[in-house]
């Protein structure tokens, strides 16, 4: 968001260090994984603050001297690698952030917060391929020649376009597909439906088949039409075989709707209960599957093939690729 934000011009990373909040994620998180996250997203430089800011809930004078070792770390890391990126190559892919739910629901609107969880979703499965996403708004790919940067918009849920509909981004999402783009969208996403799905009908929640049997987590099930030659299905649902994702042929472009919001259960910690005429089926939730439904859409998308490697993320520069371990185990370079 920092990216798209200040497209154009350099920009600095800005962070709070030390506040005690969120189940105290500085035990969990790292400042050199932060750090690095920052140097990745093409910042130029990184603002801090956090000490005695007790109003605010800063406590960096209080906290551990592991943490504050791997804060000067960091710091003495970001500073070195700084002139030997270069610039950050273009990211192809852009997420389209929810700006009406954003204005109208907060977190306590039920649902609320498993409809933003979609679109982390989107964003983290975009990184365990190795590819940078821009999270970005309409307005911003209003902007003269913006839209042509990408290859691919996803859409996750949002359930409230229609309260602030944009015309000017309906018809450049149009001309974008139709000249060669592919969209991605989840079930909830009002614009997408607006324009790309008007024929889609609610499902009731079911678990899908993609080559395995698949729990899957969603605010909203929809099944799409599978006749016409036009479509090609690549997922249904366990219950009725009707279709959970599509792709549509729409002018030089694709559009792939998903039936259930796929970054939200990307997300997901906990897998659901099996439904009972499944009997002892075995289920997996969709972050365990063999087969990564985004790698083939993106792959087919941007013609190259992607590497997966879960909680790995890869940003390249013009000088180079920046490789961050987001995981709580040791990673092998060379294995990239």
């Amino acid at each position: 968001m920092m990216r798209a934000m200040n497209r154009g011009r350099e920009f600095l990373g800005g962070i709070y260090w030390g506040r005690f909040l969120y189940n105290h994620l500085y035990e969990v998180i790292t400042p050199c994984e932060t750090v690095a996250a920052i140097a990745a997203s093409g910042a130029k430089g990184c603002s801090a603050d956090g000490m005695c800011g007790l109003d605010d809930g800063g406590v960096l004078h209080r906290m551990e001297s592991y943490f504050n070792e791997s804060l000067k770390r960091a710091n003495e890391w970001f500073q070195e690698i700084l002139p030997l990126t270069g610039s950050l190559i273009p990211p192809k892919v852009a997420i389209l952030f929810p700006s009406a739910m954003a204005l109208c629901e907060n977190m306590q609107t039920p649902g609320n917060k498993e409809r933003r969880l979609d679109l982390l979703g989107w964003y983290h499965g975009c990184l365990d391929l190795g590819l940078e996403a821009d999270v970005t708004d309409g307005k911003d790919l209003c902007q003269p020649g913006v839209i042509n940067q990408y290859q691919v918009i996803i859409l996750p849920e949002d359930d409230c376009y229609l309260a602030d509909p944009d015309l000017e981004l309906e018809q450049l999402l149009l001309a974008f597909v139709s000249k060669g783009g592919t969209l991605i969208h989840s079930p909830g996403n009002q614009l997408a439906r607006r324009l790309f799905a008007p024929d889609a009908l609610p499902h009731n929640p079911s678990p899908v088949d993609l080559g395995e049997k698949c729990m899957v987590q969603s605010t909203c099930f929809l099944s799409y039409p599978q006749n016409g030659d036009d479509i090609q299905v690549l997922s249904t649902y366990l219950s009725d075989g009707a279709a959970a994702v599509i792709r549509r042929k729409t002018g030089n472009g694709s559009v792939y709707s998903l039936g259930f919001d796929y970054g939200f259960s990307l997300t997901a910690k906990v897998s659901p209960h099996v439904p009972r005429e499944q009997k002892n089926n075995e289920l997996y939730p969709l972050p365990m599957l063999k087969r990564n439904l985004l790698q083939e859409i993106l792959e087919d998308a941007l013609e190259t093939p992607l590497v997966f490697q879960k909680n790995i993320q890869r940003a390249e520069f013009t000088g180079g690729v920046l490789v961050i371990n987001h995981t709580s185990y040791t990673f092998h370079i060379q294995e990239e």
